[in-house]
């Protein structure tokens, strides 16, 4: 899903939470829900696309279509470690705990922006919310990128 439509609706759901639970809250959902495919970065860099500002702002608003055709890069499962980490629903576990105990607006923020995010990221990867496990993921290694390769065909996945 494009980074901007993350933003937009992080926008959105910020400003209906901020309106709702304070500040703090509604800058922390639309932070988490625009800013938690920064782990794309090092994904477009290893593809061969310049991370130049002026590249990474024009890929912001860019379909997966349009990015293959203007930098030449396919989606695939971006090999970094940011990846697995930032769409996990272990993320949001650890923000809940992390809000049960301070109760800080910030950080039930931060819970809700990954929430949007993973929702709206749900279609685009094969096995639904199993996707965003990190502990499923380990378990089901075997298959994962077999799944990712039948749910996108004709899309490059790179081996590890």
């Amino acid at each position: 899903m494009r980074a901007s439509l993350h933003a937009a609706a992080g926008a959105a759901a910020g400003l209906a939470v901020g309106s709702a639970m304070g500040t703090g809250a509604g800058a922390g959902t639309f932070l988490a829900s625009a800013l938690l495919d920064a782990d794309h970065v090092g994904h477009f860099a290893g593809r061969g696309m310049s991370p130049t500002p002026a590249n990474l702002a024009r890929a912001y608003f860019m379909t997966p279509r349009k990015l293959q055709r203007h930098f030449g890069l396919s989606r695939g499962i971006p090999d970094s470690w940011a990846f697995p980490v930032l769409h996990s629903v272990e993320l949001a576990a650890g923000l809940l705990a992390a809000w049960l105990v301070t109760g800080h607006g910030l950080v039930l923020g931060l819970l809700l922006g990954t929430a949007l995010h993973l929702a709206m990221d749900t279609r685009y990867y094969p096995g639904g919310w199993a996707s965003f496990s990190l502990v499923l993921k380990y378990l089901r290694r075997a298959t994962h990128r077999d799944r990712w390769r039948r749910f996108h065909p004709g899309r490059s996945v790179r081996e590890r």
